[in-house]
């Protein structure tokens, strides 16, 4: 072999494997070893794989970065597909499965690609094609069929109330209150709908800037409700990320805006920061709000998951699910660490330079 791995066992059951196997440093992508079924799989000599990088032979720029998020949060990642590029230039679907592993004291990725029929890779395709298409014609129909009938029923109920408020008795005032604040809650709604629905297809072009300059407009954004608030927050050091910076601004007005919003009786105290591991700027937004119960995390990111009702916490509960959408066309991750009284912390990350994680 062009070069020895740390522990004989591992080599020979890896080498008599008939599944393309091979095993890879996290960080930096080196390879330590791959089979004769992995270089077939590639159509590369094993001189070929071991000079090259992990990230070489995927077909999109970010999918490696993406899985090794995954590997270093679930541990594991189990028949992904993913497309790869093959020594001679050629597209090929493959299913992948990795595992952390710890050979001889190090932390190694083992990784085992199955070969994907073209058929059922190209029908993943177009099933992914087909339900985005049909958010976005969801979109369209919102946009136009839903808006204009709306707006007219909130124009009106507003004359309604213009003209008719304190000539009708208790009820009637109350009811036409309740028709008002229900076109307004409808509207709101459809508005961030829409949002959701555009993350992907009207997201701005994706470039180098400075987190911590995109969070200080969002501050400034933000400054009448922080200052009604009484909050307190604190930047530590931020990196320059590759991204849209129109919608991380939209991300971090989201995750401080419930970090406002969700305070307990104490004045919210709010700390962000930023560090760089395993590939990814992994940024973090902490508070000392109410928290939330460990069976509802992952609910949270549910379009319309409120977990309080809206006449304590007002808001459509779409945060933190455009949120999620918006991490994701960023090939990131998003998740929460919290407890009930005991706070939040809202964790999302972005790729860290090629430099850093290849």
């Amino acid at each position: 072999m062009a070069v020895a791995m740390k522990g004989e066992g591992y080599q020979v059951a890896l080498e008599l494997a008939p599944n393309a196997m091979a095993i890879t440093h996290p960080q930096d992508g080196r390879f330590l070893f791959a089979n004769q079924a992995f270089c077939q799989f590639f159509d590369a000599s094993l001189e070929q794989i071991i000079e090259s990088r992990a990230a070489d032979w995927y077909a999109g720029t970010q999918d490696r970065r993406h899985i090794v998020q995954q590997l270093h949060k679930d541990q594991a990642v189990d028949r992904l597909p993913v497309e790869f590029r093959t020594g001679s230039g050629r597209l090929r679907w493959g299913e992948l499965s990795a595992r952390l592993v710890e050979i001889e004291g190090e932390q190694m990725i083992v990784s085992t690609i199955l070969p994907a029929e073209a058929h059922a890779a190209n029908g993943l395709q177009e099933k992914l094609a087909s339900a985005e298409g049909e958010l976005q014609q969801f979109a369209y129909i919102v946009s136009h069929d839903l808006q204009e009938p709306l707006r007219m029923v909130d124009g009106y109920m507003q004359l309604i109330r213009q003209r008719y408020s304190g000539k009708l008795d208790k009820d009637g005032d109350e009811f036409i209150g309740f028709a008002v604040d229900g076109a307004s809650r409808l509207q709101q709604m459809i508005n961030d709908l829409l949002v959701f629905s555009r993350v992907q297809t009207r997201g701005g072009a994706m470039t180098w800037v400075p987190a911590e300059d995109v969070l200080q407009n969002v501050l400034e954004n933000l400054e009448m409700a922080i200052a009604d608030a009484q909050a307190k927050i604190h930047i530590g050091p931020l990196p320059s990320v590759y991204a849209d910076p129109a919608q991380l601004a939209l991300l971090f007005q989201y995750l401080i805006s419930n970090a406002l919003k969700f305070h307990a009786e104490q004045a919210p105290v709010i700390h962000i920061r930023a560090e760089t591991k395993d590939g990814f700027h992994q940024f973090c937004v902490e508070d000392n709000g109410i928290g939330i119960d460990a069976a509802h995390l992952d609910q949270v990111f549910l379009i319309f998951r409120k977990l309080h009702s809206r006449e304590r916490y007002p808001g459509t509960g779409m945060g933190l699910a455009i949120s999620k959408r918006i991490v994701d066309r960023h090939a990131g991750a998003i998740w929460i660490e919290s407890e009930p009284g005991q706070g939040s912390k809202v964790f999302f990350t972005i790729p860290a330079p090629s430099g850093e994680q290849v």
